[in-house]
């Protein structure tokens, strides 16, 4: 192994212990770079045994446990701190790397060298479940969005980002599935650890706005076990509402109008997404998982919305 590697990889985790190790299996069963790697692993407060290490003792992984749990930026940042690589990819515990993903990376930024980040396809590890089918097709919908040359041009034109013959550029990374020069996240200082929910499109944002492309690499692919629990949904949904519950009146009730109007829309939205009757044979499980689904976002967010607004109002 080089004493100063290429390639730095940054995996984040909290109590998944049976996810990481098959991340890490992933990881050093792929398609080595010739120019070496390494691993760091952040657990984030959440008491990762040491045993674990048992299964990996010739592998290069450098093992890193915080005190507290502090949240996925605060854990990605102490791991950029400590990693040595010129190259710093970022995974999340509950992904598989492709077998050609370390090597994908190495390719792509020496392919690459006026290009500083970038992100890759998620593929379901698991499709039986309704929900991970609903799930996986927000991605592909995402996926087939940046393909278009209408997005490319106005994405281009909005954020003055450079022309990039013959690669795609997206406005959102990854946050488990991207990588990034060391010297461009130095450059706009880390990742921001007050950020507890919604890292990747904080990063997102202060990448471009500072423009910084964000390459996609269809050929970048990790398979993610996605979440099969509906309240795991509207958890997400009530942390998202909860970051922008800092301003006046005004804030709130340009906050609040959208969430009612995802709510009366909720039962009709699927017609604007037809091509996920094809992921069931059964239109009627479709139907009424992805109505769920949306449900369950404006709800969660009204829920956190009206305590939150009545609080301020009473103080």
């Amino acid at each position: 192994m080089a004493d100063r590697p290429i390639l730095s990889i940054i995996i984040p985790t909290y109590q998944r212990e049976d996810l990481l190790m098959q991340c890490l299996r992933s990881i050093f069963t792929a398609e080595k770079p010739p120019l070496g790697f390494e691993v760091f692993v952040v657990d984030d407060g959440g008491g990762l045994s040491r045993e674990i290490e048992i299964g990996f003792p010739g592998d290069d992984i450098r093992w890193v446990r915080l005190p507290k749990n502090c949240g996925q930026a605060n854990a990605q940042e102490i791991g950029r701190r400590q990693a040595k690589g010129e190259i710093l990819a970022f995974l999340d515990d509950d992904c598989i790397v492709g077998k050609a993903w370390l090597g994908e990376i190495e390719r792509f930024f020496a392919t690459h060298p006026q290009l500083a980040c970038m992100t890759g396809r998620v593929e379901a590890q698991d499709t039986s479940h309704i929900l991970a089918r609903t799930r996986q097709e927000i991605y592909y919908e995402r996926a087939r969005r940046i393909a278009g040359e209408g997005f490319q041009a106005a994405l281009r034109a909005k954020w003055t980002l450079p022309e990039c013959p013959g690669v795609l550029l997206s406005d959102h990374l990854s946050g488990g599935n991207f990588a990034i020069r060391r010297e461009t996240l130095e450059a706009i200082g880390g990742f921001d650890q007050s950020v507890q929910f919604g890292n990747d499109r904080v990063m997102s944002q202060r990448l471009l706005g500072e423009a910084c492309a964000i390459a996609y690499d269809p050929a970048l692919v990790i398979y993610h076990k996605h979440d099969i629990q509906y309240r795991t949904i509207y958890r997400i949904a009530k942390r998202k509402m909860e970051r922008h519950f800092s301003g006046g009146l005004e804030i709130h009730l340009r906050e609040c109008l959208p969430l009612f109007l995802e709510l009366l829309r909720a039962p009709f939205d699927i017609r604007r997404h037809p091509e996920m009757y094809r992921a069931d044979p059964s239109r009627i499980k479709v139907y009424l998982a992805f109505t769920c689904v949306q449900v369950l976002y404006a709800l969660g967010g009204l829920l956190t919305f009206f305590p939150m607004y009545f609080t301020k109002v009473l103080r």
